[in-house]
């Protein structure tokens, strides 16, 4: 019993770690194929970028790499979504 508290108890600190310290600085970026065909005609050779969840305190190393991401792709449209200020 006392083994799987300790292992429970690490399990707990390393998912807390992951949360707090690398988690908030993950950029992801999914490339995605429109299948609709009315769509992706409209959208023919068009970059579109989404953004979401940034939860904003202030200007840091993490919004300088997803603007030079975004400076990158050359989207030609950006939807913006999700939560930004924290």
């Amino acid at each position: 019993m006392k083994i799987i508290l300790i292992y429970l108890i690490m399990i707990l600190i390393v998912v807390f770690l992951y949360s707090i310290i690398l988690e908030p600085e993950l950029v992801t970026i999914t490339h995605l194929e429109i299948r609709n065909s009315t769509v992706a005609s409209a959208l023919a050779n068009k970059v579109i970028v989404q953004i979401s969840d940034l939860h904003i305190r202030s200007i840091g190393k993490r919004e300088l790499k997803v603007i030079e991401i975004i400076e990158q792709l050359q989207p030609d449209l950006i939807f913006l979504t999700g939560d930004y200020v924290y």
